[in-house]
C-alpha cells in the first residue's frame, strides 16, 4: 500500500472517530498501533470497527435500492455474501447503525439478544427482541 492510499485511510477513520464522537459524545480514538500490533481502527464498546474507503462500490447503489423500498421509521440492510464465501454480511448506513444501538440500549428491545456469561463462556439465547420504536 501506499503512502497516499494509508493517509485516505488514516483521514477517513478520523472523519469516522470524529463523526461518531460528536454524535454519541464518546472519546473513540483511532488505533495508532494497529498495524504493528493489531486490532481494529476504532473501537466502540464491544463493536471493532474497521474503516474500509474505496474509489467505487456497488453497495451504495444497494442502499439506496433497500432504502426506497424501506417505510420511513424501519432500518434498511443489505446482506450480501461474495461467491465461495461461506459467511453472509449485513450492511447498514452508519447513522443507522446509531439508531440501532439505540434500540439496543432499550431494556424491551435488549432482553432477547444472546448474553455471554462470564460464568460459564458460553451463549444463552433468550427469546427474540421486540423492536420499540
Amino acid at each position: 500500500m501506499g503512502k497516499a492510499q494509508r493517509r485516505k485511510g488514516q483521514r477517513f477513520e478520523l472523519e469516522i472517530a470524529t463523526w461518531l464522537n460528536e454524535r454519541l459524545g464518546t472519546g473513540i480514538k483511532r488505533n495508532l498501533l494497529q498495524v504493528r500490533e493489531g486490532g481494529a481502527d476504532l473501537q466502540l464498546g464491544r463493536l471493532r470497527i474497521e474503516c474500509k474507503r474505496r474509489a467505487r462500490s456497488p453497495l451504495y447503489a444497494w442502499l439506496r435500492q433497500a432504502a426506497t423500498a424501506c417505510p420511513a421509521h424501519d432500518l434498511p440492510v443489505i446482506v450480501t455474501r461474495a461467491d465461495r464465501e461461506v459467511e453472509p454480511l449485513a450492511i447498514l448506513r452508519l447513522v443507522d447503525l446509531l439508531v440501532l444501538l439505540d434500540l439496543l440500549s432499550l431494556p424491551e428491545a435488549t432482553a432477547g439478544i444472546a448474553n455471554r456469561t462470564e460464568k460459564d463462556g458460553v451463549y444463552r439465547t433468550a427469546p427474540r427482541p421486540v423492536m420499540v420504536y
